[in-house]
């Protein structure tokens, strides 16, 4: 068993929210008071304009919003379809509000991301589930990484190359928890992408604190709790009849028939409205085939994972939420043909105990967080977690 230590730091899973306020004169105007509200979370948050008229909220969590604004003699505005994205500043532009003498209607403005933020010289691509679940991919969160621009899944076996770096040379993180296997370089957390809600890449120009990748950051968001009650399940199933017929060649494993299967459920909710939000998240899944070595008989190769997510957030203040995140991926398997080297000939597999074995691996990461807008727009962030993987290969008890 590997224990990893806390990070010093760690991807975002908040982002910012600015704008400035003016006049139809082109002045700026201060003390406008910006109400931000979305799905993700909990309450509203407020912040005034400053001289400049502008206005900042820091350490949104990541998702859609709706900014509204409000001064006494001016009419209304509201802005929709904003989308904060992990560490990024979303950029509103500038406003402006009409003076008005009596009641007006209020004026909604519809506003997109712009393609390129100005704000950063990173190259960031993010995919929100609204994008990926949609896709053929394979359904896990290592199949999201190659959409990226400048990522390539890697013919050698060692993950996905990023901007000519090598799949050893990549930063994971789920939930702000560094989860890079210490063992491969891998993402270090097997998720289904129906845990999760968004998945950032960030292929370059990022500051030089989120070091220890000479590729790639790879920063998943999971799903969250809200006021509303949501549950979901789902099934998979995979089988040797919807396959053609594999060729193998001299010495190598032919499968004879194989099935992969899941079944997953999800509940989420507000244990108090506004206050206190969960997210709970089951996917047991399990794959077996039917593997032949030459010179040996048929065995039973199978594997089962059950994979969890959990998350409570909570809100400490009118400008505080804490987050307490518990995330799993054990499995076990029977493997034929992983405890040790395969003979190149027929002939040379004689004796079955060397072809079969036991692989327990897998692991847990628990975080607890706390996320806090100072009445400057200055956003203040707090987490400790811990990551633990293991892995035992060994020779299969009665082989």
């Amino acid at each position: 068993m590997l224990a990893g230590a806390p990070a010093a730091s760690g991807q975002s899973v908040t982002g910012a929210l600015v704008g400035r306020i003016l006049s139809v004169q082109d002045q700026p105007l201060e003390g406008v008071l910006a109400t931000a509200s979305g799905p993700v979370l909990q309450g509203t948050r407020s912040v005034t304009s400053d001289g400049r008229g502008r206005f900042r909220f820091a350490a949104l969590p990541a998702g859609a919003y709706e900014v509204r604004l409000q001064r006494i003699g001016y009419s209304p505005v509201r802005i929709v379809r904003l989308v904060v994205s992990p560490g990024i500043t979303t950029d509103v532009g500038d406003i402006h509000l009409v003076a008005q003498v009596l009641e007006l209607a209020e004026i909604v403005v519809s506003g997109d991301r712009p393609l390129v933020d100005p704000t950063t010289t990173a190259a960031v691509t993010t995919f929100d589930s609204s994008s990926f679940l949609a896709l053929p991919t394979e359904r896990n969160v290592r199949a999201i990484v190659p959409l990226a621009p400048q990522a390539n899944p890697s013919a050698y076996g060692d993950g996905v190359n990023i901007a000519g770096a090598t799949g050893f040379e990549n930063a994971y993180y789920v939930d702000g928890i560094h989860v890079t296997d210490p063992f491969n370089a891998d993402v270090g957390m097997n998720l289904p992408y129906n845990f999760v809600r968004s998945v950032q890449v960030t292929t370059g120009g990022y500051e030089a604190d989120l070091g220890r990748a000479q590729g790639g950051l790879i920063n998943v968001v999971t799903n969250t709790g809200g006021n509303r009650f949501d549950g979901q399940a789902y099934g998979y199933f995979a089988g040797d009849a919807l396959q053609a017929s594999p060729l193998a060649g001299v010495g190598e494993i032919q499968v004879q028939g194989f099935q992969q299967y899941d079944v997953g459920l999800s509940a989420s909710g507000p244990l108090r409205r506004d206050r206190l939000w969960f997210h709970a998240a089951y996917n047991p899944s399990f794959e077996q085939r039917d593997a032949a070595i030459p010179g040996l008989a048929a065995e039973r190769d199978f594997r089962a994972s059950h994979l969890f997510a959990g998350k409570l957030t909570g809100r400490l203040g009118t400008s505080t939420d804490a987050s307490l995140i518990l995330l799993g991926d054990p499995s076990w398997r029977d493997v034929v043909g992983a405890a040790g080297p395969v003979p190149p000939f027929p002939a040379a597999a004689t004796d079955r105990r060397t072809v079969l074995g036991r692989l327990v691996e897998g692991g847990t990461a628990v975080a607890i967080q706390v996320h806090h807008q100072t009445g400057s727009g200055m956003g203040l962030a707090a987490s400790l977690s811990r990551l633990d993987r293991w892995a035992d290969n060994t020779p299969r008890a009665g082989a």
